[in-house]
C-alpha cells in the first residue's frame, strides 16, 4: 500500500523556542505513524496575509489527503473560530478563522467547512494562548486517522477576511490588470496576486510606482542590478532585480499597487 499523506505544519513560531517541537510531540502521541513535514515556521509574527500566500503557493505539491496545520493566530483565546477546511481537491487545513484559508478557497474551492468544536479531539486542558498545541495539533492528528471532518463539528459558511488577496488568473489574453504585491521573499523578489498559465512569459510589462518593467523568462536575461518581470515557480507574476533586491532597489512593499499590461 502507498504511504498515507503527511501532516504539514506552517506557523510564525520560529525555532528558538519549544513551540514547534511540542506540536510535533502532541501529534506523535496521538498518531505516531504520521509523517510530519515542516513547511515553514518563519512567517513574520502575526502576519496572516503572508501565511495565506505561502500556504496557497505550496499547496499543490502535497498529495491528496494531506492535513495542513496553519497557525498564525493573533486572535488566539478570543471568539475567533478554529476551523477545518476540506477542499475540492481532497486536502485539509486546520486553522484559525482569520483569513489564512482565503487564497486556498479562491483557487481550490470548498467541499466542507467545519467549526471545530468537538472537544474529544482537543487536549484535555486548553490554554488561552497556545491553541497550536492544544487544539490544532491534536485535531490534525485525529483527522489524519479518521479522515472525516464532519466528526469534528458542524458545517459553517465562510466569508473572506483578506479582501485584496483575490487572485487574477490569465492565459494568453490581451489584458490590463490592476493588481497588488502580496508577498516579498527573502531575496527581495515581489510577487503579485496575478497568475499566468501560459507556456511562455507574457509579452508586455508591469508598472509599479511609475516605472515600467518588461517581462523576461528568468533573472539572468538582464544585467546584474537591472529590474525585470517574470513568471515565477508558483506561476505568479513577480518583480525582481537580477542579483539584487526589488524591495530595496524599487522601494516597494507588500500591498503596493501594480498595473500589468499583457498584449498578444
Amino acid at each position: 500500500m502507498p504511504p498515507k499523506p503527511p501532516i504539514v505544519l506552517s506557523t510564525d513560531f520560529g525555532l528558538s523556542d519549544g513551540f514547534v517541537g511540542v506540536m510535533h510531540s502532541v501529534i506523535y502521541s496521538i498518531s505516531p505513524e504520521a509523517r510530519v513535514i515542516d513547511l515553514t515556521h518563519f512567517i513574520e509574527p502575526q502576519d496572516v496575509q503572508q501565511a495565506a500566500f505561502l500556504l496557497f503557493a505550496h499547496w499543490r505539491y502535497f498529495p491528496e489527503g494531506t492535513v495542513f496545520v496553519a497557525v498564525v493566530d493573533p486572535g488566539v483565546g478570543t471568539t475567533r473560530k478554529p476551523i477545518i477546511l476540506h477542499t475540492n481537491d481532497d486536502r485539509f487545513i486546520i486553522a484559525p478563522d482569520n483569513g489564512l484559508i482565503d487564497l486556498v478557497i479562491d483557487h481550490y474551492g470548498v467541499k466542507s467547512l467545519i467549526h471545530f468544536t468537538n472537544r474529544e479531539f482537543y487536549l484535555s486542558q486548553i490554554s488561552t494562548t497556545f491553541h497550536g498545541r492544544d487544539i490544532f495539533s491534536p485535531g490534525a492528528a485525529h483527522l489524519w486517522k479518521i479522515g472525516n471532518p464532519l466528526s469534528f463539528g458542524k458545517p459553517i459558511s465562510y466569508r473572506r477576511k483578506l479582501p485584496y488577496y483575490i487572485l487574477h488568473v490569465y492565459q494568453g489574453d490581451t489584458a490590463i490588470i490592476e493588481g497588488r504585491i502580496i508577498h516579498i521573499d527573502r531575496f527581495g523578489n515581489a510577487m503579485t496576486n496575478v497568475m499566468w498559465h501560459g507556456n511562455e512569459p507574457p509579452r508586455g510589462y508591469i508598472e509599479v510606482k511609475g516605472k515600467k518593467i518588461s517581462f523576461f523568462p528568468s533573472y539572468g536575461y538582464v544585467n546584474p542590478g537591472e529590474p525585470l518581470a517574470l513568471v515565477n515557480s508558483e506561476q505568479m507574476i513577480e518583480i525582481a532585480i537580477n542579483q539584487g533586491s526589488a524591495r530595496f532597489a524599487l522601494a516597494i512593499s507588500r500591498g503596493e499597487r501594480v498595473r500589468i499590461v499583457i498584449v498578444n
